[in-house]
């Protein structure tokens, strides 16, 4: 119930007062009055089910957030963790329990709810939504295609592929869990064992669920990055647990219930391994098989049919063992075993949500293939030369920090005429009409669908930069507009350059109308990261802190940088020695020369981002658009004479060979652009990056 009353509220928020709701049902049952027995049972039973029901705030708040937080590759190991600390508060339970029992049982309570109240303050400061609010928040005219109430519940969650086999899964699961937890003591016991025994196994049993719940998501985390970002996400997670339960959950489980005589410590440690490690990723996999908007509605659904196992293996099971003795016992416990795996089988293959609607595993078919999936203003040096040269166009003179010419210069008026742009809309029109990209675009990205709402927001951004955008609110849109798509190409690490080149290109353009953008900086921040731009993403966010000294995303993000690396690290954007070494170039021809390429526009887009910075941006493109029609015609007039191409053939060795004519000349067009600015410029380069 609240994880789908709370699915469009603030995660943290929603933490934040569960902890102050249960710690006050605490502290009201720690004062009520005693006025008699019957009425303080009453009062106690309405507020233990009120802290049980805002109790169930925390776990599926914690799910989005971690679902926010965390990508694919890394979220089993955070999920580990947080799984871990439920044990761990679990465990921590008594000990509060006994120390505030020396004023009896409402000095327990006292505690129990003191400490919720002051747990709260460091969550309600520390933990945020997602690393930097993602996406500004608009009021969409497509709220209507959001799922809601038991829709969502319905729809959004329980019809999705697989869920209903891990909810089913997962109440098996808690089921063993339970009737372990509350029959073993009294089996061993009826076998010949002390309670002292018996409590000596149970523990085992807890530090090897303990031991499990730890490990688990790194060992699914490793599994799926050997296999390949193309392998099917929760399918690999499953296929972990699964393994789990096979080679050690059923085994040690037979060893339990059929040799009471024989029960080890290693069978009990076993026991609970495999258990946890079924439970920890039958969660992290419903996690992952629903949009971001579900995540917590996910947790929701997993726990009731958990918590619907747990009260199965009380009364009912008590009520067969009563009837039919211990067989009845041993039966649920190694039936339940295999019955697990069983229901994990349908979901070997399963991908999750995010590589379902981006096509990590399968591009859909309403996707462009990836090779379109390149940013229309950051062409090929040689082909942007050539344009100009057909079309007569000067070079410009005002440029963007991307380095191919801002929204409003000749070059974009050539591009527009390229694409056959004529009779644009008014700019109000085309303001209205972003607007509307952009409430349908969060939605999208609010659902999970990162690449999608991309190309929302992206086909408002092309049709404003056709224009001279002269309303600051059309000003406004623009950036918004740029700096929403950078997160969402940031979201989008499966498609190739989407998290590194394309993501800086949006975030450039939203800086070149709003240079002190801390949203647009921050995640051009991020983007020189994952390329391992550490220097230029340094400087990023440092000019967030500068801006925003309060901003905590920009201050740890900068201290992973400072942790990770050494001082004298190589930044691969910002880097002065041999940019393009044929010994790390890959084997394909084509990927050698999208390298060149790569390695060139980097090149340029870093001096021309401190350029920016420094106000000479525009004599830095002169110097670039002379340099580009030199480096074009050097290229062909290497290739041209068969003295200088044979040199080139020997030096650059069989992947030079290998490439055809047009390889070739951009190749070496690309690489010779970079050769030659240096040649010529590096004084002005050194003096331009002096701090």
């Amino acid at each position: 119930m609240s994880s789908v009353l709370t699915a469009d509220l603030s995660p943290s928020r929603c933490l934040v007062f569960g902890l102050l709701l249960t710690a006050a049902c605490n502290l009201l049952a720690a004062v009520v009055p005693a006025t008699s027995p019957t009425n303080l049972a009453v009062v106690l039973a309405v507020l233990w089910a009120m802290n049980g029901l805002f109790q169930g705030l925390g776990s599926p708040s914690c799910a989005r957030i971690i679902s926010a937080w965390c990508s694919a590759k890394e979220r089993g190991s955070f999920w580990s963790l947080w799984n871990m600390s439920n044990n761990l508060g679990g465990a921590l339970a008594p000990l509060m329990v006994s120390l505030g029992a020396a004023a009896g049982w409402r000095g327990s309570l006292l505690l129990a709810g003191a400490s919720a109240a002051f747990i709260s303050i460091f969550v309600a400061f520390l933990v945020q939504d997602s690393p930097d609010g993602q996406v500004e928040a608009v009021k969409s005219h497509s709220e209507g295609i959001h799922l809601s109430g038991l829709s969502l519940l319905w729809k959004g969650c329980l019809l999705k592929p697989g869920m209903a086999c891990l909810a089913l899964a997962n109440f098996v699961v808690y089921g063993l869990k339970s009737a372990m937890i509350s029959w073993l003591a009294f089996y061993v016991q009826a076998h010949g064992h002390t309670a002292l025994s018996a409590a000596g196994r149970l523990s085992m049993f807890e530090i090897g669920g303990l031991f499990g719940s730890l490990v688990s998501g790194p060992l699914s985390d490793k599994y799926w990055h050997l296999r390949g970002s193309g392998a099917p996400l929760v399918g690999c997670r499953v296929q972990v647990a699964s393994a789990s339960v096979l080679a050690i959950l059923l085994p040690a489980m037979i060893t339990v219930v059929f040799g009471p005589s024989r029960i080890s410590f290693i069978a009990m440690f076993a026991v609970g391994f495999g258990l946890y490690v079924a439970q920890a990723l039958a969660a992290l996999s419903g996690l992952e098989l629903v949009t971001g908007r579900a995540a917590g509605v996910s947790q929701g659904l997993l726990g009731w049919s958990a918590y619907t196992g747990a009260a199965a293996s009380g009364l009912p099971l008590g009520w067969l063992i009563q009837s039919t003795g211990w067989q009845a016992w041993r039966m649920v416990m190694a039936g339940g075993s295999m019955l697990v795996v069983l229901l994990f089988l349908p979901l070997w293959r399963l991908p999750s949500n995010e590589q379902r609607q981006q096509g990590a595993t399968k591009v859909e078919e309403d996707l462009p293939p990836l090779e379109s999936m390149v940013e229309e203003d950051l062409p090929p040096l040689k082909s942007m030369v050539e344009q100009q040269e057909v079309k007569g166009a000067e070079p410009p003179d005002q440029v963007g920090s991307n380095g191919y010419g801002a929204m409003h210069s000749p070059a974009g008026a050539v591009a527009r005429e390229r694409r056959g742009i004529q009779d644009l809309p008014s700019e109000s029109k085309l303001v209205q009409n972003a607007e509307q990209d952009k409430a349908e675009g969060v939605a999208l990205f609010q659902s999970g669908q990162y690449f999608k709402s991309y190309q929302v927001w992206r086909r408002s951004i092309d049709a404003l930069e056709a224009i001279e955008l002269n309303e600051e609110e059309s000003r406004k849109v623009f950036v918004a507009l740029c700096s929403n798509a950078a997160q969402a190409l940031l979201k989008c690490p499966e498609v190739e350059g989407a998290a590194t080149e394309m993501a800086a290109s949006m975030a450039d353009k939203a800086l070149s109308v709003d240079p002190c953008n801390t949203r647009a900086l921050f995640r051009r921040g991020c983007a020189y990261s994952n390329a391992q731009g550490w220097l230029l993403a340094r400087k990023d966010f440092e000019q967030v802190l500068r801006l925003e000294p309060n901003n905590e995303a920009a201050r740890r993000e900068l201290e992973k940088l400072e942790a990770e690396l050494p001082p004298a690290a190589p930044d691969v954007l910002a880097r002065r020695q041999e940019d393009l070494p044929v010994a790390t170039v890959p084997k394909d021809p084509a990927a050698a020369v999208r390298m060149a390429q790569k390695e060139a526009e980097r090149f340029r887009r870093e001096i021309l981002a401190m350029a920016d910075k420094k106000g000479c941006v525009s004599d830095w493109c002169k110097k670039f658009n002379k340099v580009q029609v030199m480096a074009v015609d050097w290229a062909k007039h290497q290739l041209k004479d068969p003295e200088i191409l044979q040199d080139l053939l020997t030096l650059r060795g069989p992947l030079f060979q290998a490439m055809d004519s047009q390889q070739r000349e951009d190749f070496l067009c690309a690489y010779d652009f970079v050769q030659e600015v240096r040649q010529r410029h590096q004084e002005e380069i050194d003096k331009l990056f002096e701090s």
